[in-house]
């Protein structure tokens, strides 16, 4: 917005580099490599910018008016509205119970009031997953006659869980 007045929005989300085709794969873009944290979740995005998309504002985009810009400090209005935008967001999350195997013979004559044994004893505590990353580690329970689970503990490493 420094440079030139910005109206962005999201069109698409592809976490496949390979599928987006913006422009013939010889053409010249622009490449910026973003750090997002989240709390203790860090991650990569990238914006691919197509150079002749930049071409007519190039002369704009001088070191020098850069330079004379410095580093912003976010405004508190600015992180209030990212703050308000990700508190309703929503997340998958996923508590494994246990984890079995079973023919599909048994699995087709599966019917309500069937038991499935594992052999996950009762006192090991349960692996949560948001957004398919294990992320906590909670027992079983209810709350205020619903079922429920206690978070016991923060996982630090997720590349350290194994399926069970």
């Amino acid at each position: 917005e420094n440079v030139l007045p910005l109206e962005l929005s999201v069109v698409r989300v592809e976490s496949n580099p390979q599928l987006v085709q913006i422009v013939p794969p010889n053409e010249v873009i622009v490449l910026v490599s973003f750090e997002l944290a989240l709390g203790e979740v860090r991650g990569m995005a990238n914006l691919c910018i197509p150079y002749n998309s930049i071409e007519p504002i190039a002369n704009k985009l001088s070191a020098n008016s850069w330079a004379s810009y410095g580093k912003r400090q976010v405004s508190p209005d600015a992180a209030e509205r990212i703050g308000r935008a990700l508190r309703t967001s929503t997340v998958q999350l996923v508590v494994q119970l246990a984890r079995t195997t079973i023919t599909t013979q048994d699995l087709i004559g599966l019917r309500v009031g069937d038991i499935i044994t594992t052999k996950k004893d009762i006192h090991t505590p349960l692996l949560v997953r948001v957004q398919g990353i294990p992320k906590f580690l909670a027992r079983p329970g209810i709350f205020k006659g619903h079922k429920a689970i206690c978070i016991e503990d923060v996982i630090s490493d997720p590349a350290q869980v194994t399926g069970e």
